[in-house]
């Protein structure tokens, strides 16, 4: 790479570009959080469900997630679960940011194309900021009066829409997710369990 700079290829993704702004911003409050997660599992939890991101603090934990193009490649039912799964493995109150970039009229990002014929994506400022605004707002209310539930707020970047603050899951939804979570650390125990007396012996 060093002999060729001219080929090189650095993919970033939306994502990236995102939480490390608002990382920037609260980089105070966020450095608080006993454990932080990047799109890998929950330490501690029992399934491989990854969050895009996520800080845990002592009483509740707040989880990003960035639905680039609305997350259109996924149903509604895949994701609900997804993120009842990953709730279980952490086992507290929370809020779940779901931030959407992409929003018709108000895409955060365009791409252009470099010299080296590489694509990158380039934030278009208004709409970026406008996003990143009201995330921070958001964020930063709930970091200062820490949820009791289980919270799914959504944010865009049209000025003119308001955050939408919902109740995560009907009762049914958090006890089937639970289920599933009590038995994968039934599973693991029983794993760790033979290999424990697999090596006794």
């Amino acid at each position: 790479m060093s002999l060729h700079p001219d080929k090189a290829r650095f993919k970033v993704r939306i994502e990236q570009f995102i939480i490390a702004e608002l990382w920037r911003r609260l980089c105070v409050e966020f450095a608080a959080a006993q454990t932080i997660v990047w799109d890998c599992p929950v330490p501690g939890g029992c399934t491989l469900k990854s969050p895009d991101f996520l800080l845990k603090f002592l009483a509740f934990y707040l989880q990003l997630e960035i639905d680039e193009h609305g997350h259109d490649d996924r149903s509604c039912a895949d994701e609900d679960t997804r993120l009842a799964i990953i709730a279980a493995d952490v086992d507290l109150p929370g809020v779940i940011v779901r931030l959407n970039p992409d929003v018709k009229g108000f895409a955060c990002f365009r791409t252009k194309q470099l010299s080296n014929g590489q694509k990158v994506f380039d934030a278009v400022e208004e709409h970026f900021t406008c996003l990143m605004d009201k995330a921070e707002q958001e964020i930063r209310k709930h970091l200062t009066n820490p949820p009791t539930e289980l919270l799914r707020v959504f944010i865009d970047a049209d000025p003119a829409s308001g955050i939408q603050v919902s109740r995560v899951w009907a009762d049914e939804a958090n006890a089937e997710a639970r289920s599933i979570a009590k038995r994968n650390r039934l599973r693991l125990m029983i794993q760790k369990t033979k290999r424990f007396f697999t090596f006794r012996t």
